[in-house]
Formats: C-alpha cells, sequence, structure tokens
C-alpha cells in the first residue's frame, strides 16, 4: 500500500526568525539548522547554535524525541530522526516531518533518504540555483507503507549500514594517520643518517 506523507504525519516549516540568529553561550535553546543535518551521521546537535528561549516563542515549534528533519533547500534534501532528547528547535530551512501511528520515524527517515526519493523531490524542487522544496509538494510525495514489524526491519537495516559507513570512516582516517606517521619517522630517520 501507498500513502501520500500527508496522510502519515504532520509537515511543517521550521521557525521562522526574523533576521540573523546570533548564538549565545549561554542559551538555553538549541536552533537545529541545516548543517546540523549529516548524510551518515544524521542529526548531529553538538555544534547546534544556541539561544534564550525568552527571545522567541518556541512551545508549538519544539522539536520532538522522534520527529523527522529534512532539509527544504538544496541538491540533496538529506533527512535525520531527532534521536535523543533536545530543548530545541528547527530553523527555517528544515522541515519538521511528525510521524503518526501508521509509520514509525526512523523508517520515513529512510525512505526519504533514499537515491530515487532524492531524485523526485530533485524533480520536484522549484528553482535552479539553489532549488527549493514547498512543504505543499514534500505532503504530496507516495510512501510505500509496509507493517510497522517490517517497517522497523528496514529501518534497522538502515541504521547498521550507517553504522559500519562511519565506522569505515573512521578507520580509513586512523590508517591514514598511522601511515603518515610511519612514513615521516622513516623520511626523518634517513635524513638524519646521511
Amino acid at each position: 500500500m501507498r500513502q501520500k506523507l500527508r496522510d502519515l504525519a504532520d509537515v511543517r516549516a521550521g521557525y521562522p526568525f526574523r533576521g540573523r540568529v546570533v548564538h549565545e553561550h549561554e542559551g538555553d535553546l538549541a536552533v537545529v539548522q541545516m548543517k546540523d543535518i549529516d548524510e551518515v551521521a544524521g542529526l548531529t546537535p553538538d555544534g547546534c547554535l544556541r539561544i534564550n528561549s525568552r527571545s522567541v516563542n518556541p512551545d508549538r515549534h519544539l522539536l520532538r524525541r522522534g520527529d523527522v528533519l529534512i532539509q527544504s533547500r538544496g541538491q540533496k534534501f538529506p533527512a535525520a530522526v531527532v534521536d535523543r532528547p533536545i530543548f530545541g528547535i528547527a530553523a527555517l530551512g528544515l522541515y519538521v516531518i511528525r510521524p503518526m501511528a501508521t509509520a514509525t520515524s526512523e523508517y520515513l527517515a529512510w525512505f526519504l533518504n533514499l537515491p530515487r526519493t532524492r531524485a523526485a523531490l530533485r524533480g520536484i524542487a522549484r528553482g535552479t540555483h539553489i532549488p527549493f522544496l514547498s512543504a505543499s509538494d514534500l505532503r504530496e510525495i507516495e510512501v510505500p507503507l509496509p507493517p510497522l514489524e517490517t517497517q522497523r526491519r528496514i529501518a534497522e537495516i538502515d541504521q547498521l549500514r550507517r553504522r559500519e559507513r562511519l565506522l569505515a570512516d573512521r578507520l580509513r582516517e586512523l590508517s591514514d594517520q598511522l601511515i603518515d606517521e610511519a612514513t615521516w619517522r622513516a623520511a626523518s630517520i634517513a635524513t638524519r643518517a646521511i
């Protein structure tokens, strides 16, 4: 069975700030921006800007665990699940997708990150320089909807694949460091012997 995203989730835009968001060291509210979503790692909230929650009215915009965030501008439209508690809001430039009971967050994020889904999103995005995906167009995307247990298994496989990619990247980094250090030492020893 296929259903439109609008029938599976509430889709809304991020918080509409009036002007530039300025980081406050003592801020208690995280502002999740497009740069805080990584294609492999997902949501990386540690680098989020912080503001004082009294300076905005965040109540109806507060993120919840299980929300799916997707970039609304660019070429890739990566999606990520809010997988841990965070006192924060999404900035404009992100859509917040809050699934209903028939779809899991992880499954929707997996579906939105599929190359074929991203190609479809690029196809309906507007603009040429920096394509923009409208909320109304996003709501009309058709999502294949298997039973919840199948959704969970698909999401688990996707999670394992992303973890493997992160570990492979880290292994490559460490290997490069080891080889660089070993070759530097070899070159240093050889020049001292001359």
